[in-house]
């Protein structure tokens, strides 16, 4: 389904559709824009990525950083520990990043 609804030999797509979009990309070499606060989702699914925190890029990284933990910016560890699972122990620190 999704194939039919993409243009004849697309240069762009945005989605956030997952593995059938990720196989859609690397068949066809398409460029993808994936929005998700999830890093495990990006690194699966992107080649590389930008970190963004109100609008801004706070880090730009390839998948291979991601996976070896090689971020230094204090929002992209914050996403990183969230990707990982709820901890109430973060919340405090979470909100004194966004004050």
């Amino acid at each position: 389904m999704v194939e039919m609804s993409i243009p004849t030999d697309p240069s762009l797509l945005v989605s956030d559709l997952g593995e059938h979009v990720r196989r859609l990309r690397l068949e066809r070499g398409l460029t993808m824009i994936m929005v998700s606060h999830n890093l495990a989702v990006i690194a699966y699914m992107c080649d590389r990525l930008a970190v963004m925190n109100r609008g801004e890029v706070v880090e730009t990284l390839d998948a291979a950083q991601l996976r070896r933990h090689q971020f230094s910016h204090p929002y992209t560890q914050q996403l990183f520990r969230a990707s990982a699972g709820y901890d109430r122990s973060l919340l405090s620190e979470a909100l004194e990043a966004v004050s």
